[in-house]
Parts: structure tokens; sequence; C-alpha cells
């Protein structure tokens, strides 16, 4: 993802933008607060997403914009995907790709229906729009 962002900030010649890879859960290289951030679908798989979602806000300068694209549940609640999920699951944690506990439905809800409720808390027009018939979630507010 980093390397196809690279290339189309070079195509557009933007120069305020600027890549990191890190733990979510820390970004110990953001040493500034940025004036937005984004997180695409790595949070999900966060083993303390209070303690990213804070880091995140908190790597946000006050006013800035928030982007989150996650999986808030494992799989479809309904939709072509959900007979599919089975097996998709089985091909997932075979190829080492997610844990058995990443790929737990429940338990990610929940998660995250935490993890919404402190962003609804904590940022401005805070907005939400799922896709992937429920399993994913797009969120965006100003912090």
């Amino acid at each position: 993802m980093l390397a196809k962002a690279r290339q189309r900030i070079e195509r557009a010649g933007w120069r305020n933008i600027e890549l990191i890879r890190d733990d979510a859960a820390r970004l110990e290289q953001v040493k500034d607060p940025a004036d937005a951030t984004v997180s695409a679908w790595c949070l999900g798989i966060v083993h303390d997403l209070p303690a990213a979602l804070d880091r995140l806000l908190n790597a946000t300068r006050a006013g800035g914009s928030v982007a989150i694209m996650d999986f808030v549940k494992s799989q479809p609640d309904h939709g072509p995907l959900k007979p599919l999920y089975p097996l998709y699951r089985r091909l997932l944690i075979a190829a080492g790709i997610d844990a058995p506990e990443d790929l737990d439905n429940e338990r990610l809800a929940e998660r995250w229906q935490e993890g919404r409720a402190s962003l609804c808390a904590q940022l401005e027009n805070m907005t939400e729009e799922p896709y992937l018939w429920g399993a994913g979630l797009q969120m965006h507010g100003c912090r």
C-alpha cells in the first residue's frame, strides 16, 4: 500500500504528505501532530485498540481530520460473500495471514463498538459509512 501511495504522491507532485510504516498502537515515528491521519485496514488486528485509537488521535493536531477504514466484523451480515466466509476464514488461517482470534466475529464487533464510541466522544462531525455488507466501516471526523 505504501509503494502505491508513494507512486500516487509522485505522479500528483504532492510535497506535503509523509508516509510512515509504524506500530499503530505506538506511532513512534510521529513526532509532531499531523494535519490529517488515515488508517486503512490495520486497527482491527491491533491487540490494544483503545491505545491505538488514542495514539492516532494524539498524532492529529486539534482541528485536523481523522479517517479510518477497517473491518468491524470478520464476516458480512448478508450478501454474496456471506456463504463463502467459512472457506475464506480457513484460507486466512492456513496461510498465516490471520489468527483465529483475529477472525472472531463477536470479539471484533465488540472491540469496534467500544472503539466507535470512543471516536464519537472525541471527534467532531463523526460520520460512518458501512461497506462490504456490514463487515467494513469507514469513519471520519475532526479532532
